[in-house]
């Protein structure tokens, strides 16, 4: 149904219709009690500790001795997280506490080759996301300092280096300011 038609559907009822409609669709409805419930009390802080739990849960699941976060599971969260509207910022340190927790799965090992593409492409999301709103220079540091924990296997180069310093170089983040080789 499309919002026009909802308008005239909706055009009809009276207020008492309305509100036992209203009332229907929040007690049928998973998603629009949550979205209700942070209309009636919008305490961002909380909602967005709750998301950052899970987010993190899946951002380092580890099954079959490797870490596979399942990457549609986050946009999905994090879509749904946006939907309430939190706010920028919110959006903002969600999504970078989980591409720190991504980053942070392959510090010390090895990662699926097939994980390292989808790390790239969501740092790339992330990174357009804080340089759309103007906010890299409050979260950039924080992943220059993750990427100082990643290591290397012997003599190759952990691939999540060049990852992140690509994705940095590319969104126009002022490395230079920065000692990469701490």
């Amino acid at each position: 149904m499309s919002k026009t038609s909802l308008r005239k559907f909706l055009k009809d009822f009276n207020d008492q219709e309305l509100q036992s409609l209203i009332m229907d669709v929040y007690s049928h409805s998973k998603d629009a009690k949550e979205y209700l419930d942070f209309l009636a009390e919008p305490d961002v802080a909380k909602k967005t500790e709750e998301y950052r739990k899970i987010l993190l849960k899946e951002a380092t699941r580890y099954t079959k001795r490797a870490f596979r976060p399942r990457m549609s599971r986050l946009r999905a969260t994090l879509k749904r997280f946006r939907s309430l509207e939190p706010g920028d910022d919110a959006v903002a340190e969600l999504m970078t506490d989980t591409l720190l927790a991504l980053i942070g799965n392959g510090t010390q090992t090895w990662l699926p080759d097939a994980l390292y593409g989808y790390i790239d492409k969501y740092m790339a999301e992330v990174l357009s996301y804080l340089k759309e709103r103007d906010m890299m220079q409050a979260y950039v540091p924080r992943i220059i300092k993750m990427r100082r924990y990643i290591s290397d296997c012997r003599h190759t180069i952990n691939p999540l280096r060049r990852i992140v310093d690509d994705n940095l170089v590319k969104a126009g983040a002022d490395l230079s300011q920065y000692d990469l080789e701490q």
